[in-house]
């Protein structure tokens, strides 16, 4: 495998948006739940000057991984930097939900390159819920 390869096992994960499309192409392997984990390769596009991947970059990362772990959208988050991450480096987001309610998710992540730990994270999740089929329509309404 080239240094630029995909690890085997690993799937395109569609994100949608303008701006995670900024972050790079990233990558699911398992399911969406606490078995699977989240890859990217980092790219001069997501560095500092240093060519260290940037900590917005990472914290974006990190939280892809919990929304998509977690099924949820962030409330809260909070990381601590432990290691730079070197451009070109296949970096890894492995989730752990710690407790999970019908309205909050508690769970905390790990993004690591190979066995170094770059970052940890903890993060609290409110769980995203199926449209209601009875709810009123948000679209805009012309005679409002």
């Amino acid at each position: 495998m080239s240094d630029d390869a995909t690890p085997p096992g690993f799937q395109p994960l569609s994100t949608g948006g303008a701006f995670l499309a900024r972050a790079g192409q990233l990558f699911i392997r398992g399911s969406g739940d606490d078995a699977c984990v989240i890859g990217t390769r980092i790219g001069p596009a997501q560095t500092n000057s240093e060519g260290f991947a940037h900590g917005g970059f990472l914290v974006t990362f990190v939280d892809v991984a919990l929304s998509v772990v977690t099924r949820g959208d962030m409330l809260s988050l909070s990381s601590d930097f432990l290691r730079p991450g070197r451009s070109g480096s296949w970096i890894v987001a492995q989730v752990k939900i710690q407790k999970s309610a019908r309205s909050l998710v508690f769970a905390d992540a790990s993004v690591m390159a190979g066995d170094i730990v770059l970052m940890r994270a903890q993060g609290l999740y409110r769980p995203r819920q199926a449209p209601d089929q009875d709810a009123p329509s948000r679209a805009a309404d012309p005679s409002s």
